[in-house]
């Protein structure tokens, strides 16, 4: 093929693209140049504290993401302090849960053990999912503000704290009520960075059929509080649905329903005359 003719291919071929407004193509190219900036550069944690002079306080430590992001630090060298939490909701109080949908389950009236049941599952999973968070901050803030040059806090909530999930629903209101806690801590203690993740689900003693594992997002974990990120969504793709939900919400509460088989539910409501 002749230069002539290959030039030619090329002039059709420019022609036939639709030409992009110069204004458009200028917004996309510095958006683009900012992300691998950002993406590119050092992260701000560490630029203030060195990797190997890391002080790390975890709380529940002994299982799940909080073991493995334990055993990150400590292998990149940082001074690790865990703390098992075997007194809040996850541990203790399963039982408690799958009870509270036994009975409800039995028939169309709640029994005064069901209600029981579901008054012992809320305070279990406002002990674990909202009272622990609160007194660790309380305990802790005054101590990182003073003694750290860069006072990172990184909380493990839920997708569910944002949107919310059938059959969840106190599991869902307490990790919503310790994320909107530490949301309100960050804007009080402007020193102080937050991260919050929200994971779909990750495997651990509450969910053992999970498909994620901690250890595919314990990096992601610590990348974030290096780098100062305030939400880190897991799958990231989950920050739409959240955004979807102020725009759309039926639709995400049908998805939220076929996700969680909440259909099923809903027929036998409608046959029963609930």
């Amino acid at each position: 093929m002749s230069s002539d003719s290959v030039g030619t291919m090329l002039s059709s071929l420019a022609q036939s693209v639709p030409q992009v407004p110069l204004p458009v193509a200028s917004a996309v190219s510095l958006s683009v140049s900012a992300w691998l900036l950002f993406r590119s550069r050092t992260p701000r944690r560490t630029r203030a504290i060195a990797v190997g002079k890391e002080r790390v306080l975890i709380l529940g430590a002994t299982s799940g993401v909080g073991r493995v992001i334990a055993q990150q630090y400590a292998l990149r060298g940082a001074y690790v302090c865990v703390l098992a939490a075997r007194n809040g909701f996850e541990d203790r109080d399963v039982n408690e849960m799958v009870k509270v949908r036994e009975s409800l389950e039995k028939g169309s009236q709640a029994s005064p053990e069901g209600i029981q049941h579901a008054v012992n599952a809320a305070q279990a999973a406002v002990n674990g999912n909202y009272l622990g968070p609160l007194v660790t901050a309380v305990t802790f803030i005054p101590l990182l503000t003073y003694t750290s040059p860069s006072p990172s806090i990184l909380l493990l909530s839920s997708a569910a704290a944002v949107i919310p999930p059938p059959t969840r629903s106190i599991y869902a209101s307490t990790k919503c009520a310790s994320l909107m806690l530490y949301q309100a801590l960050q804007i009080e203690h402007p020193s102080i960075n937050f991260t919050f993740v929200l994971p779909a689900t990750i495997e651990g003693d509450f969910r053992a059929s999970a498909v994620d594992n901690p250890r595919d997002w314990s990096d992601w974990c610590i990348r974030a509080i290096d780098r100062g990120e305030k939400n880190l969504y897991i799958p990231y793709y989950y920050r739409a649905g959240q955004v979807l939900y102020w725009f759309w919400p039926a639709l995400v509460e049908w998805r939220a329903r076929v996700k969680y088989n909440f259909r099923y539910i809903i027929a036998n409501a409608d046959r029963e005359s609930y």
